[in-house]
């Protein structure tokens, strides 16, 4: 699923799915969650940037974790998903962080506190947002996890 955050005027929507027809600069942020090779193949074209598919992700050695690419910085980082209701604690996951000048791309197979909290406070917020702030704040709430 892919969800999109942008700026409209006078505040941020959220405005579900992401399409490649309708992209413009006003989307702050993609947040891929489980997504499909059609919706990574749309995002890579899209944004101009390979998509790292969850393969991908969990083969890349630490010192890979970071790069730049297209004029984009990628960060793939491990991080602890929610507990599951049976209490165990679950092994950290990756999840990919691509930040152009423009837009925040999250590509994630697992679900996290931390993007949750932030997208739940995205759309509420009353200030212009970019992706830096957004791609901050989710670091942000990661460590706080």
């Amino acid at each position: 699923m892919l969800r999109e955050y942008r700026n409209a005027p006078g505040d941020v929507t959220l405005s579900a799915p992401f399409t490649r027809d309708h992209y413009d600069r006003n989307v702050v942020w993609v947040d891929a969650l489980n997504p499909s090779a059609e919706e990574l193949a749309d995002l890579s074209k899209t944004m101009g940037v390979d998509m790292p598919t969850q393969e991908r992700m969990s083969e890349i050695e630490l010192s890979s974790r970071l790069y730049e690419y297209n004029n984009c910085f990628v960060m793939i980082a491990a991080l602890l998903p929610k507990l599951p209701p049976d209490g165990d604690v679950p092994s950290p996951r990756a999840a990919a962080f691509i930040l152009s000048r423009d837009t925040l791309v999250t590509v994630r197979y697992a679900e996290y506190p931390c993007f949750d909290r932030v997208a739940k406070e995205t759309p509420l917020t009353n200030y212009y947002l970019n992706p830096v702030t957004i791609f901050y704040r989710l670091l942000d709430e990661a460590v706080s996890d």
